[in-house]
């Protein structure tokens, strides 16, 4: 393996590192433990900090760390995607793409910092959390790009629309939980399937669709624990569930699809455990009220989950494809 794609796989595990940070910096309230950016009161460590500014100013010093640990390891991808990009540059290969990688770094650095200086802003932090499976998304493409495949079969037309069809939802409901994240809608119903004796939102949930999606919150409130009223989270949670039902289906349609087909076994057998272990933290994250452990490893087994249905839409569209080897 050469160092192009050693950096690229070292990336791609630090950004999947990233997003689960991001997800327990947001899970553990620790969004705000740095008032300020890129530096926490100041100081590029928590530790620079003076004993009576803790005191003063009442600093939970392990929010404070907690946030600037992601902040760390956020800029570490950074730099290695810039160098990445650059050894692009240099072979003339992906340029496309590193130009959008670049892009998208950028872009991502100023939503951390709108996240900060805006103080939660549910639109923004969706967005901070988009970039991130963005970034990650890229950084996959180079690698499955960078392997030397040979394409030795033809693969079934509904196998190839299926497949797009899933990444559309997936990311779609990574929307769906961003947006549910960021309003604290995790936990306004106690039970499953039903939410609140509801399966599906019904047209008195449905009045407050404006309200709970509107993207263009005012900038200036602490949006930290969600200003969203309780009716409004209702309706989020339960359309990200309406989400999760309709993934369920297309993946499910898609693994009976590739059955039969002997290079999509392994593939086949991945997409299904996935799946099964995400639908069981969903349902554990409801039963035991979101603990932090459960809910980050829903989000990291989303971010795995994206990964398979980008690398089965890979397959389907590349020439150089052999699922045998």
């Amino acid at each position: 393996m050469n160092l192009r794609k050693i950096l690229i796989s070292i990336s791609i595990l630090l950004a999947i590192t990233v997003i689960a940070l991001g997800s327990f910096t947001r899970l553990t309230h620790a969004g705000l433990g740095c008032p300020d950016w890129p530096g926490c009161y100041g100081h590029a460590t928590v530790a620079q900090i003076k004993t009576e500014t803790i005191s003063n100013l009442n600093i939970d010093t392990t929010k404070a760390w907690t946030e600037m640990v992601h902040r760390y390891f956020a800029g570490s991808l950074a730099l290695l995607v810039l160098v990445i990009s650059f050894i692009n540059f240099y072979n003339k290969k992906n340029i496309k793409t590193s130009i959008l990688l670049i892009c998208t770094i950028i872009f991502q650095a100023l939503l951390g910092m709108w996240t900060v200086t805006w103080k939660l802003l549910p639109t923004v932090v969706m967005g901070h959390l988009l970039g991130g499976f963005l970034t990650l998304s890229l950084l996959w493409f180079l690698l499955l790009d960078s392997e030397k495949f040979k394409f030795q079969y033809n693969i079934p037309k509904n196998t190839k629309i299926l497949s797009f069809i899933a990444l559309i939802t997936i990311s779609l409901q990574i929307m769906l939980g961003g947006w549910t994240s960021s309003n604290y809608a995790a936990l306004p119903c106690l039970d499953f399937p039903t939410c609140n004796n509801h399966l599906f939102p019904n047209i008195e949930l449905m009045k407050n669709f404006f309200t709970a999606f509107n993207p263009f919150h005012t900038i200036g409130p602490n949006y930290d624990g969600g200003l969203l009223d309780y009716s409004s989270r209702v309706l989020i949670q339960l359309v990200h569930r309406f989400g999760a039902y309709i993934n369920l289906i297309i993946i499910l349609a898609i693994v009976i699809s590739n059955y039969a087909n002997k290079n999509y076994s392994k593939l086949n057998a991945l997409l299904l455990s996935l799946l099964i272990l995400q639908i069981t933290l969903g349902i554990l994250n409801v039963k035991l009220f979101l603990p932090v452990f459960v809910a980050v490893s829903h989000t990291t087994i989303g971010v795995l989950l994206l990964l398979v249905i980008i690398a089965l839409n890979y397959f389907n569209l590349s020439k150089k494809v052999n699922l045998t080897q």
